[in-house]
C-alpha cells in the first residue's frame, strides 16, 4: 500500500462481531476497521454517536468498548449530522481537552467540515492533531430532519417508523419497520441544507485525514471505498487487512469514475455558491450593507451561533456575557470581525438561527472577498496557513520587516 492509493475493502467472511449485529450502514468495513483498532490499542477511544431524542437526532458519545463500535449511528451522522451546537470538532476541543493528553489517541470520523475546524482549531492551540487519528468521508450534504418530518407527513409517514437511511446517487431511501422501503430524490421532496449544495468541499482535500471513506459512490458492488492518506492510515489499513478486512486496489478507470463523480459535485456546488455569491456583488455599496444590516437587525442575541460555531473557543465570551447590553447589529458586527475571516462554511450559524438570518453566506463572502488582501486565504485548508489577523499575518499583509 502507498499513500494516495484507493482500495475496495469489505469484511473478511465470517467475522464473528458482524454476525452477531445489524448493520445499518455499509457492508460493515468500516466497523471492522475501528473495532480492530480499539483492539489492538491503535486508539484508546473514539468518538462516536448515538441516538438523543429520537431517530433524527444525535449525541456525540465516547467509545472504549470495541463491541460497542457495531452500535454506531452511521447512517443518521451521514444523513443528519450532529445537530445544533454539536460536532465533532467542537466536542474533541471542549470535551477531550483538545486531544492534548499525549497518553490517550482518539478515533474520530469526521465531515471536510470537521476536519476544517480541526485545521482553524490547531492553529490557535486549541487542538493536537498528533493525537487524533481521522477517518474523514465524502459528503454530499446534511439534510435537515424538521424538513424530512413535514415530507413525512405529507407522505403520510409516520416519522417513528423509519428505522434506517440510505444516500446514494442523489436518492434519499428510508427504511420502515414494516419492511418495507420510501425513496426520495434529492433536490425535489426533499433536499440537503442549501449551503451543503453550495459547498464545492465533498470530500477531505485537507492533509489531516489518516484515511478517507466513500460509502455514497457510482461503482458496482458494496464495497466501501477507501483512499489511504498517511503512513498512519496506511499502517493501519496494512494491519486490518492481515486480520479483519479483506482489500482490493482500485483500477484505474474506477479510480477516474470515481474522481468523475466527486468533481461533478463539486463543480454544480461551487456554480451554487458564485451565483450567491453574484447577487450581492450586482448590489451597490448601500444595497449590500443595508441587506446585510437588515438580516442583523433581526437578530434576538440569543447566542446560538455563537456556540454553535466549532471555531469560538473562548470560556468567557465578551459578547455573550453582555448581550443584553449591546445592540443585536453591534453584537453580528463584533462576532464577524472576530471570526469571520476564519469560517469555514460547516453552515452552523444558519442552521441554529431562529431567524434564518444568511450567516454562514455573509461570512463566506466576507472570506472571499478578503482573499484580495491576503491571495490564497482559505480556512481551514493547510496547517502552515498564517491566521490574516495574527500579528505575524497583518506584519505580512503590510510588508513590515
Amino acid at each position: 500500500m502507498e499513500i494516495g492509493e484507493f482500495f475496495a475493502v469489505r469484511p473478511k467472511e465470517g467475522l464473528e462481531e458482524l454476525e452477531s449485529h445489524e448493520l445499518k450502514y455499509g457492508n460493515g468495513a468500516i466497523q471492522a476497521i475501528m473495532n480492530f483498532m480499539l483492539k489492538n490499542q491503535l486508539v484508546d477511544v473514539f468518538l462516536s454517536f448515538t441516538e438523543r431524542k429520537d431517530h433524527f437526532s444525535l449525541k456525540p458519545v465516547i467509545v472504549e468498548e470495541p463491541k460497542e463500535i457495531f452500535d454506531i449511528s452511521l447512517s443518521q451522522f451521514i444523513a443528519y449530522n450532529l445537530p445544533n451546537i454539536d460536532s465533532v470538532s467542537k466536542y474533541v476541543a471542549s470535551k477531550l481537552n483538545g486531544a492534548k493528553d499525549n497518553d490517550k489517541k482518539i478515533g474520530v470520523i469526521a465531515r471536510p467540515c470537521d476536519i476544517r475546524a480541526f485545521i482553524e482549531l490547531a492553529k490557535r492551540d486549541q487542538i493536537s492533531l498528533d493525537n487524533l487519528f481521522v477517518i474523514g468521508l465524502e459528503c454530499i450534504g446534511r439534510i435537515d430532519p424538521r424538513e424530512l418530518k413535514k415530507v413525512l407527513k405529507k407522505a403520510e409517514i409516520d416519522p417513528e417508523s423509519v428505522v434506517n437511511e440510505i444516500i446514494n446517487n442523489g436518492v434519499l431511501t428510508l427504511e420502515l419497520n414494516t419492511g418495507t422501503t420510501q425513496a426520495f430524490k434529492l433536490g425535489e421532496e426533499i433536499d440537503v441544507r442549501s449551503y451543503c449544495n453550495q459547498c464545492p468541499k465533498k470530500v477531505p482535500k485537507e492533509n489531516v485525514a489518516d484515511l478517507t471513506f466513500w460509502i455514497d459512490h457510482p461503482l458496482e458492488g458494496n464495497e466501501e471505498i477507501f483512499e489511504v492518506r498517511s503512513t498512519q492510515g496506511k499502517e493501519v489499513l496494512e494491519k486490518a487487512a492481515t486480520e479483519v478486512i479483506e482489500v482490493e486496489k482500485l483500477s484505474d478507470e474506477n479510480i477516474q469514475q470515481l474522481k468523475n463523480y466527486i468533481a461533478s459535485l463539486e463543480q454544480t456546488a461551487l456554480e451554487l455558491q458564485e451565483s450567491e455569491f453574484a447577487k450581492l456583488d450586482e448590489m451597490s455599496d448601500e444595497e449590500r450593507f443595508d441587506y446585510i444590516i437588515s438580516n442583523f437587525e433581526q437578530c434576538t442575541s440569543c447566542m446560538m451561533c455563537i456556540r454553535a460555531c466549532p471555531i469560538c473557543y473562548c470560556k468567557d465570551c465578551n459578547v455573550v456575557r453582555r448581550r443584553k447590553e449591546l445592540d443585536p447589529i453591534m453584537i453580528n458586527l463584533t462576532r464577524l470581525s472576530h471570526v469571520g475571516d476564519t469560517c469555514i462554511a460547516c453552515g452552523k450559524c444558519s442552521e441554529v438561527c431562529p431567524k434564518s438570518i444568511p450567516l454562514c453566506l455573509i461570512s463566506k463572502k466576507l472570506v472571499e472577498d478578503l482573499k484580495e488582501l491576503w491571495p490564497g486565504h482559505e480556512p481551514g485548508h493547510t496547517i502552515e496557513e498564517i491566521p490574516p489577523r495574527s500579528w505575524k499575518g497583518m506584519k505580512a499583509a503590510s510588508g513590515a520587516e
